[in-house]
């Protein structure tokens, strides 16, 4: 799993030391404890639950609300914004597969974000992004 952070998204998964978290939804890390692989997290409303081994969460991509909001025109996010619990909304996997499968470069932006050196945030060129082959041809 990525390195989870302060803040980052997480669904719960599973329930293996009887936290008390609803498997299957979404919550913000409030505090981590690296000595043990568990974490604290906020519900929508800022309750903070008991501690859940990291095992038990994904975490969520970058795509949510906020994203939507900058993308889609203005009417569609007030009619979206008129239900609760938008701020969780997340594509599915069959939507985020089509996606990705219709990138006809998707296995050189994969290499090319693989390739980057640690701290480099995505979509941020680097030095390697002008021909993705001259890795293989120093």
């Amino acid at each position: 799993m990525t390195k989870l952070k302060t803040g980052s998204k997480i669904r719960v998964v599973s329930n293996s030391n009887d936290h008390n978290y609803t498997v299957g939804a979404v919550y913000t890390v409030s505090t981590i404890d690296s000595n043990d692989n568990t974490l604290k997290a906020n519900d929508a409303s800022g309750t903070t639950g008991n501690w859940i081994r990291i095992s038990d969460v994904t975490l969520i991509g970058n795509v949510g609300w906020e994203f939507i909001k900058k993308v889609l025109p203005s009417d569609v996010t007030q009619f979206l914004g008129a239900f609760d619990g938008i701020d969780q909304v997340e594509l599915t996997g069959e939507v985020k597969d089509a996606i990705l499968l219709s990138l006809p470069d998707l296995h050189d932006r994969i290499l090319k974000e693989a390739i980057k050196p640690k701290g480099v945030p995505s979509g941020v060129p680097s030095d390697s992004d002008s021909d993705p082959d001259d890795i293989f041809n120093p």
